[in-house]
């Protein structure tokens, strides 16, 4: 599935930018899980990303490569890891 739309952020952490992406495909984003296996990395803010127009896995690896982290989808939800 492609992302059509992204949040108008100028910056953000990787988990506020991964929701918007992740609710577009009908899937739940897993706040707590994610914060736990990649705290602080998911807090480092990330700068002019732009996932406009690309397919789902290209979006994630836009928002999460430059900051180390990887997803999953675990039961519906994404969740995201260290690398």
């Amino acid at each position: 599935m492609w992302i059509s739309a992204c949040a108008a952020l100028a910056s953000a952490v990787a988990p506020v930018m991964a929701q918007p992406p992740a609710a577009q495909v009908g899937l739940r984003y897993d706040w707590e899980k994610s914060y736990a296996q990649t705290n602080p990395e998911c807090r480092r803010f990330m700068y002019g990303v732009s996932i406009r127009n690309q397919p789902f896995p290209t979006a994630m690896a836009k928002i999460l490569d430059p900051v180390g982290l990887r997803y999953r989808i675990e039961s519906g939800a994404v969740v995201l890891y260290r690398k």
